[in-house]
C-alpha cells in the first residue's frame, strides 16, 4: 500500500476528535443492542456462561 491509499482510508473511517462523543455513543448504543442477541445465541447452542 502506498501512502495515498493509506491516507484516503483515514479519511474515509476516522472521523476525527469533534466526533469522538458521538462515536463513543454509537459504540455503547451497539453494544447494548448486541448483547441480548448474543447470550440468546448461546443458550440456544448450549453454551454456559
Amino acid at each position: 500500500m502506498n501512502n495515498t491509499a493509506l491516507l484516503c482510508y483515514r479519511a474515509g473511517w476516522f472521523s476525527g476528535a469533534a466526533n469522538a462523543p458521538r462515536d463513543i455513543l454509537a459504540g455503547m448504543v451497539a453494544t447494548l443492542a448486541l448483547t441480548p442477541e448474543c447470550i440468546a445465541f448461546s443458550f440456544v447452542a448450549g453454551i454456559d456462561l
